[in-house]
């Protein structure tokens, strides 16, 4: 009997044609071992141990500890990216085996918080960062100016030195509305005036949080974003760090980003190279670089390159000679390029990468585009990226030019011994001239007209344009420790008729206190009156001003501020804009 039950249970082994259940080759699958969960910026990395018959593997996912589980993903290989998640939140994981024999039970639930990253100082590529800007942080809680850019980090000016005064008083510093792609969900808005012009947008998938900048300004308009915090390279070589998606298909005559390294904390400076390319305030000692597609002329349209590097020395440009075969790099609509600017003040020498394939996470084939020996008077200076539009409309490339920018620094000691205060732009409305002949446009008056009285029956004073204001406020200024002040602003002389001499200028005071006059200096004069650009090329009357400030004239608090113009021709009223106020200490 025993022998007998014996071989029944033999039988049961499932030898010979008889297949069951324990038989290796149709068994299910254990459950995958060794799950992690890696959080990122609104995504989770998931990672885990082969099992040894799987084919594939079912990835499930639940808000709620212990489940139910939804599943989201059927990968065959031992990973898995759960992308477009809301930071914040816990999401928990299992992963179960599949084979032809069926589907394993669940693995171990593992979990993780997808949140924003911190900004890093390793970040921007850079080994030692003086300053560096992710935008991972999100925009911030107190916009002004600068939209979503931290004011305390960024100074913000929007400038259209072509149209920037209009006859009888009908606009200043106007700017039309600017479509833009959708950015981040708490804004919805498909077109926007300033300051929603500059926004942050919101991380996507492998995408990380970037800076959008729309500038719809015509004729050589510009939103230049400087940094507050000074670059130094003094006896050295620094370097300068950005992202940008330079395919964006506008090409010098349409849009196009730069890079401006001004001596001074001047707002929205400008170059003229020849003819009216390009109208506006040029910096008094600085170098400026161009990003175009085509580089100029010397790539291919689906490539881009540095060009045509200007130094100014005393308002005066001087085009660099390259120093050997130009570079190009590759670009494609929406993609980042990585670039790197090396400068000192005997050299400058710029890199590029080819764009980005994996939205901006990495960047592949660095290399030289631009290479010149030079001689600046300065080795510290302000750092601005400029968003450009040169005539997008006029030469059919749409009604603005939109670029977006990631993980912006620069090396070298960390220099924190100023504040900075504001003025608001005017956001009065108007009509002007449109860019298509023989049509109106509403726009944003940006910009504030000064009167004199001696005309269009207005009395002195600051206008909207058509009305006039009480004195500016400089909010929440803090003395304590000041060693020094610096008033700075873009300002507008008409010079189209008559020649700017040092009589030219402005009277201004702090408070309600005694009246100052500050007029131009023969220097000044000079570069306002189109004399020292190549070609003949002028200012169009627009200049970037700084003024000397008595700390002593200055109190905590709010500080009104008056200012008036000072024997300027008035049949285009002088304008002013992108007011700054900065202690030193």
């Amino acid at each position: 009997m025993l022998a007998a039950c014996l071989i029944a249970l033999a039988g049961c082994t499932g030898t010979g044609n008889n297949s069951t259940p324990s038989d290796p080759a149709t068994a299910i699958p254990a459950p995958p071992s060794s799950p992690s969960a890696t959080a990122g910026n609104a995504a989770v990395t998931l990672n885990w141990t082969a099992s040894s018959t799987a084919t594939a593997y079912n990835v499930k996912r639940a808000t709620t500890s212990g489940g139910p589980y939804m599943q989201i993903g059927a990968p065959t290989a031992t990973s898995y990216s759960d992308t477009s998640l809301t930071n914040g939140t816990t999401y928990y994981y299992v992963v179960s085996a599949l084979d032809s024999a069926g589907e394993s039970a669940n693995s171990t639930q593992v979990s993780a918080t997808p949140a924003v990253p911190t900004t890093s100082l390793a970040a921007c590529n850079l080994t030692s960062p003086a300053f560096c800007d992710t935008f991972d942080e999100g925009p911030t809680g107190a916009p002004g100016r600068e939209g979503d850019l931290d004011s305390t980090k960024w100074s913000v000016a929007r400038l259209a030195p072509q149209d920037i005064s209009g006859a009888g008083g009908a606009v200043s510093n106007p700017v039309e509305i600017a479509p833009i792609p959708a950015c981040k969900a708490s804004f919805t808005s498909t077109s926007v005036y300033p300051p929603h012009d500059t926004l942050i947008c919101d991380p996507s998938g492998t995408r990380g949080s970037q800076l959008l900048t729309a500038v719809a300004i015509q004729n050589y308009g510009v939103d230049s974003y400087m940094i507050r915090q000074p670059f130094d390279f003094s006896g050295r070589t620094g370097k300068i760090e950005f992202d940008v998606d330079d395919g964006a298909g506008y090409q010098l005559l349409g849009g196009y980003p730069e890079i401006n390294i001004t001596q001074d904390p001047v707002a929205a400076p400008t170059f003229q190279e020849f003819s009216n390319f390009e109208t506006g305030p040029v910096p008094q000692n600085a170098i400026i670089v161009k990003f175009s597609e085509g580089g100029g002329g010397a790539c291919t349209p689906s490539q881009a390159s540095a060009v045509n590097v200007t130094v100014y020395k005393g308002y005066a440009p001087t085009i660099l000679p390259q120093s050997g075969t130009i570079g190009c790099v590759n670009i494609s609509p929406g993609a980042m390029n990585h670039y790197e600017i090396q400068l000192s003040q005997s050299s400058i020498d710029i890199y590029g990468t080819d764009h980005s394939t994996d939205n901006g996470q990495s960047f592949t084939n660095l290399h030289k585009i631009y290479s010149a020996a030079i001689n600046l008077p300065f080795s510290r200076a302000y750092v601005h990226i400029g968003a450009r539009n040169h005539a997008t409309v006029k030469y059919g490339f749409g009604p603005d030019a939109v670029f977006h920018w990631d993980n912006i620094g620069f090396d070298g000691p960390v220099i924190n011994n100023t504040r900075s205060y504001e003025i608001p732009d005017n956001t009065t409305m108007g009509t002007y001239q449109g860019h298509t002949p023989g049509s109106t446009a509403p726009v944003m008056n940006l910009g504030y007209q000064l009167q004199d009285g001696t005309v269009n029956g207005k009395p002195a004073g600051i206008y909207d344009p058509v009305n006039k204001l009480p004195p500016f406020q400089f909010k929440n200024v803090n003395t304590s420790g000041a060693i020094s002040a610096l008033l700075s602003f873009n300002a507008f002389l008409n010079n189209s008729q008559s020649a700017a001499d040092t009589t030219w200028g402005w009277q201004y005071r702090f408070n309600g206190g005694t009246w100052i006059t500050r007029t131009l200096t023969p220097l000044e004069v000079t570069a306002i009156n189109n004399t020292l650009a190549v070609g003949g090329a002028g200012s169009g009357g627009n200049i970037s001003m700084l003024v000397n400030v008595a700390v002593g004239d200055l109190i905590d608090g709010t500080n009104t501020f008056e200012i008036l113009p000072l024997n300027a021709p008035m049949n285009y009223p002088p304008v002013i804009a992108n007011i700054d106020l900065t202690l030193s200490h």
